[in-house]
């Protein structure tokens, strides 16, 4: 008697049929951010040793080596970023949109940034869903795009010895402002365990399917509708505490959209939706606290 076919089982689901990974920048995305952060990353490390090694005594040997390095990459800085817009000229439409992404904030974000410390010592504090980018990449987003123009042109200033003074004042209040946000862009990239895991999103454009769903969790719903949304168990990092009354929350008013751009919509106030958002943040760091006395 010939063997019958085994019927699908439940171990071969749609769900197991779904990517491990996701893409998460096409290449014209990688290409611009290395063509702005390669040239950057020359010009602030060029500009670190002159400062500290040369300003004392510029005669002392490797001054030139350093100083024409600084202005290649000043120029690169330049050149690299028109260069990777014109080669995938098809997507301006996607840095447009990009920009406008990290330009817009909601009460979300600002939630973000008030929970994202406390996150990190109370586990069972979660953050609000990101989209595209988290409330921390868009500051750094809106410091570069704010301040490469000017880091060019008052570079410029500074070689044909124009405004020379100001100009130098100038770039270097840019340059020391930047220095906390540099730190911890490579910070968060590279070392924290927790979230160098999407740097692979900026060299191929894949990330782990499970990674984004859970750091951006909204971009995730948004553009992968299809996908299934992995579930995470939580693991408390602590035992559980026994519940006690608490105090009622404050109810959440409709999210409405700031934008920092200029828009034809009526924008929340920006102080007013900061200190909801901070009311917020606190609301929903209390049950914790009240738990633990």
């Amino acid at each position: 008697m010939s063997a019958q076919p085994t019927p699908r089982t439940d171990a071969v689901s749609e769900h197991h049929m779904e990517p491990d990974e996701i893409l998460r920048f096409r290449a014209s995305e990688r290409h611009m951010h290395w063509a702005v952060a390669i040239p950057f990353m020359g010009c602030y490390l060029t500009a670190a040793v002159l400062m500290l090694a040369y300003s004392s005594n510029p005669q002392r040997a490797l001054h030139d080596v350093f100083w024409w390095s600084h202005r290649v990459s000043g120029l690169g800085l330049i050149l690299l970023p028109a260069w990777a817009m014109l080669r995938h000229w098809y997507d301006i439409a996607l840095h447009m949109r990009n920009t406008k992404e990290a330009w817009r904030w909601t009460r979300d974000d600002f939630r973000w940034l008030f929970l994202m410390g406390p996150s990190t010592i109370i586990r069972s504090i979660e953050l609000p869903e990101q989209g595209k980018f988290n409330a921390a990449e868009k500051i750094n987003f809106m410091v570069l795009t704010a301040t490469t123009p000017l880091y060019i042109v008052t570079g410029l200033l500074l070689w044909t010895h124009q405004f020379a003074f100001p100009a130098w004042v100038l770039h270097l209040t840019m340059a020391a402002a930047a220095t906390p946000l540099l730190l911890g862009h490579i910070y968060m990239a590279v070392v924290n365990p927790d979230t160098r895991v999407g740097l692979s999103g900026m060299i191929t454009g894949m990330v782990s399917r499970h990674w984004a769903s859970h750091h951006y969790g909204r971009w995730y719903k948004e553009t992968f509708p299809h996908l299934h949304v992995p579930h995470v168990p939580h693991v408390p990092s602590m035992p559980q505490m026994p519940r006690v009354p608490q105090a009622p929350r404050v109810p959440r008013l409709p999210a409405l959209p700031v934008v920092v751009e200029l828009s034809a919509h009526r924008p929340e106030p920006l102080g007013q939706l900061v200190a909801a958002a901070a009311v917020e943040a606190v609301a929903a760091a209390v049950p914790y606290q009240s738990a633990q006395r």
